[in-house]
């Protein structure tokens, strides 16, 4: 095993850095984390803001008691590859974690509802309801827009609604046609509107499914400071997504007022846009609460983001390979009946050559919260939007593993506010990441991004 290839890493999906087990507890999180989510690597002996090599004293007794840690503390059980790996004049433990099949799995001491933890980023998030049961669904190849309303009967679904979106491409006289469609499906012989059915031609959608809208908003700058325009649509899926799409096209040429003169705005590139548009009403988690598919179009990108983050077993590198799993059959087959979206994950691949043509940067996609969000800059390239001082931070940032306001500050010879009132702009366009135990931890540090990397990469290529 190369080490020194995993320490030039940053902490993310699949690896993170521990520097001993003296809180076996948060290496506990971290296994469940792991298994329940897309597996991963937990090297012990490493300084996990440094990536400095701290080394374990009695190595082969401290592999013993994690071994005895994780086999008493999960339920159920995971098997990790626990191994010691010698590094220098040191020895480090690597924990490899597998994807499990037999997920969601829990921390025995808090139990079922509370013990269930997901990685999200570099994080260990404690898993909610919903997700918990998005992992039995998935592990049992379920989806949540299958699942049957059975307190309604199949006439709250609108034949005229259906008829409209397939422009009688079926005949749908027949129950058959609804029903082989997952529209609607069987329970104790009688048919009833699935949730997928409802949400994409339910009478009653808006009433049983609030939180299942798009909301679009135009702002002046890099921002959300300034509002230009908002549009909120609360109607069925396919409705929803065509006026979500006409307000993009609506807002696609634009000028904006600097000085005297009116700039034109670059011009959005509409393909890309409507396959990212798609792919966030089919992947969205709707049964989370308060959170609609949002689409936000500032100066200098586009931004769509989908409630719930990617299911299980997928990272965001997959996503760039054209590996993809479904979330919502229901409405990711009846989207593929339209050619809304493409069936082998060549969605993204129509993403990245819309990107080629345009001479603007591909997609960068994230997980932020509990929430999933796709970025296309508008730009040849978003370097254009960064002046001198910009450019000195990101430089500085590359040098280490993390710096706080004041180290910055003190390399720039410049007051600390200066650079805080830069700071966000860097972090809004994904070059920047914060790490902070609280909102107002005065020791936070700044990291750069592998968003930033590609995007050195891809100026090297241009």
């Amino acid at each position: 095993m190369k080490l020194d290839r995993i320490l030039s890493q940053n902490e993310g999906k699949r690896l993170e850095f521990k520097r001993d087990i003296s809180s076996p507890v948060n290496i506990l999180r971290a296994v469940v984390a792991f298994a329940n989510t897309a597996g991963g690597m937990i090297v012990i002996g490493v300084d996990d803001r440094t990536h400095h090599v701290l080394g374990i004293h009695d190595a082969q007794k401290e592999e013993e008691r994690l071994a005895n840690f994780i086999a008493e503390s999960i339920e159920p059980k995971v098997i990790p590859d626990i191994r010691v790996v010698p590094y220098r004049e040191t020895q480090t433990i690597v924990v490899h974690i597998p994807f499990s099949q037999h997920r969601p799995h829990f921390l025995k001491r808090l139990g079922e509802e509370a013990g269930v933890f997901v990685r999200i980023g570099s994080t260990n998030r404690q898993a909610d309801e919903n997700l918990i049961e998005e992992m039995r669904r998935v592990v049992l190849t379920q989806s949540f827009d299958e699942i049957g309303l059975t307190e309604y009967s199949e006439e709250v679904i609108d034949r005229k609604l259906v008829e409209r979106f397939f422009e009688d491409e079926h005949d749908f006289s027949s129950e058959h046609y609804l029903e082989s469609l997952r529209i609607v499906r069987r329970y104790q012989g009688k048919l009833v509107p699935t949730i997928g059915g409802m949400l994409l031609f339910g009478k009653d959608k808006a009433k049983l499914f609030p939180d299942a809208w798009v909301q679009c908003g135009l702002f002046s700058g890099i921002t959300k400071a300034n509002l230009l325009a908002t549009e909120e649509f609360f109607e069925n899926l396919p409705i929803a997504l065509e006026k979500a799409f006409d307000f993009i096209q609506r807002h696609n040429l634009r000028t904006i007022e600097r000085g005297n003169d009116n700039v034109p705005m670059p011009k959005l590139p509409i393909m890309a846009i409507r396959e990212l548009l798609v792919n966030a009403v089919m992947h969205a988690d709707y049964s989370q609460k308060g959170s609609p598919i949002q689409i936000s179009i500032f100066d200098d990108r586009v931004e769509i983001e989908n409630p719930g983050i990617l299911i299980s077993g997928i990272v965001i590198e997959d996503l760039y390979q054209g590996i993809t799993r479904t979330r919502n059959r229901v409405i990711s087959r009846l989207f593929r009946e339209k050619h809304y979206a493409e069936l082998w994950g060549s969605g993204v691949h129509k993403v990245l050559e819309a990107c080629k043509q345009n001479k603007i940067p591909g997609p960068i996609f994230e997980e932020i919260g509990m929430r999933f969000r796709s970025t296309l800059f508008l730009r040849s390239s978003p370097f254009q939007v960064l002046d001198s001082r910009d450019h000195s931070i990101l430089q500085f940032l590359r040098e280490d593993h993390g710096f706080t306001l004041k180290d910055i500050a003190r390399y720039l010879h410049c007051a600390p506010s200066n650079v805080q009132q830069r700071l966000p702009g860097l972090v809004n366009r994904s070059f920047v990441h914060v790490q902070m135990r609280t909102e107002k931890d005065p020791h936070q540090r700044y990291f750069i991004t592998k968003n930033y990397m590609q995007f050195l990469q891809h100026r090297k290529e241009d």
